[in-house]
């Protein structure tokens, strides 16, 4: 990996279409100077050609910084390139990690929402996604040509069980978003136990642990356990551990 001024680069040919900066994007960025690498071709006089996404290029400028990481694919053939170039579309769970891992550098979800500008019910939202079993981020990811973010914020408040129940329901049934939403308040199945919403004290409660450590948290009613979602970034970890006031030393 090497670093180029970005006065260097330029798009070209296999250049995507300009994606439009997310708020959770840029006040990540600014709060971290963190690019993601851009791939390049190399061009005469130490100039390059950005070769798919240039928004790390944008995100660059945006932020005030003089240099970015580039990654060299001068070795791949014109049909990869081309292949490099078509728009890759952000999945919905991972937007809402993005605004999670950002919501993390600020002191609450309203100094997030005040400095982006992003409003209170998408950062809540986002984080309820972010927070969400692994089993059911699989089961979502497994399915993405019937399971979309509308019918995930409706059963993001259930427990996991439930989540993953309605779920499968959403798939082998074809449910809309409001489909869903009656099938979850007017199910009576015999053969199926109801599905448990989560009290609005214990999402409430969440919410005030999460502002207070600066990570997402979520209580599992089933077994009485207070679940820290640091995602194993030790960074995150840290920055929690020191918040509650603990110390290595």
């Amino acid at each position: 990996m090497q670093q180029i001024d970005i006065d260097r680069l330029q798009c070209g040919a296999y250049t995507s279409q300009r994606e439009r900066l997310s708020p959770a994007l840029l006040a990540q960025a600014k709060a971290t100077g963190l690019i993601q690498p851009v791939l390049v071709r190399t061009l005469a006089e130490g100039d390059a050609e950005i070769v798919g996404s240039p928004q790390s290029w944008y995100l660059a400028q945006q932020i005030g910084v003089d240099k970015i990481p580039v990654i060299p694919v001068d070795h791949l053939a014109p049909p990869a390139l081309q292949t490099l170039a078509k728009p890759a579309t952000a999945h919905f769970l991972d937007r809402a990690d993005q605004i999670a891992q950002a919501c993390h550098h600020y002191r609450s979800q309203a100094a997030y929402s005040h400095a982006t500008g992003m409003p209170r019910s998408v950062i809540c939202n986002a984080l309820r996604i972010h927070q969400l079993p692994e089993t059911t981020r699989v089961l979502i990811r497994d399915h993405p040509d019937t399971i979309k973010e509308g019918h995930v914020k409706v059963i993001a408040r259930l427990e996991s069980g439930a989540q993953r129940f309605f779920l499968k329901k959403v798939v082998a049934q074809q449910l809309s978003v409001r489909d869903l939403t009656a099938a979850i308040h007017g199910d009576c199945s015999p053969t199926t136990t109801p599905p448990t919403t989560r009290p609005r004290e214990v999402i409430q409660l969440e919410e005030a642990i999460s502002n207070l450590i600066g990570c997402p948290t979520r209580i599992e009613m089933e077994t009485g356990e207070l679940v820290i979602d640091y995602r194993k970034n030790n960074d995150v970890l840290s920055g929690v551990l020191e918040r509650l006031g603990w110390s290595p030393d």
